[in-house]
């Protein structure tokens, strides 16, 4: 897990609630109540590392309580605002595609 420290954006847990609190305000007529709860979903598993989590879009998904897809289209969205980042891994042991760094 320390391989996501390099992706590290906050330096506490106190920053990244400050800035999850700052684009929810500055999107709110942008964002649903599914995007806000992807969003908050997300941070409060970006808390070891601030700013990044490891997680796959079926975790997600169970977490916001929708459908895969659903998750893949919010995370989608929220990219697209600015909001998050994706980073594209690919599994060490059979390749393929992995989990997304967010």
């Amino acid at each position: 897990m320390h391989y996501l420290s390099q992706y590290q954006t906050f330096e506490n847990k106190q920053q990244l609630n400050e800035s999850i609190y700052q684009h929810i305000k500055r999107n709110s007529y942008e964002l649903n109540d599914t995007d806000r709860a992807t969003l908050k979903a997300i941070a409060r598993y970006a808390v070891k590392f601030a700013g990044v989590a490891h997680l796959k879009a079926v975790t997600i998904a169970e977490l916001i309580g929708k459908s895969e897809k659903t998750a893949r289209r919010v995370i989608t969205k929220l990219v697209g605002l600015g909001i998050l980042r994706k980073v594209p891994t690919t599994r060490k042991v059979n390749g393929g595609k992995g989990a997304n760094i967010i």
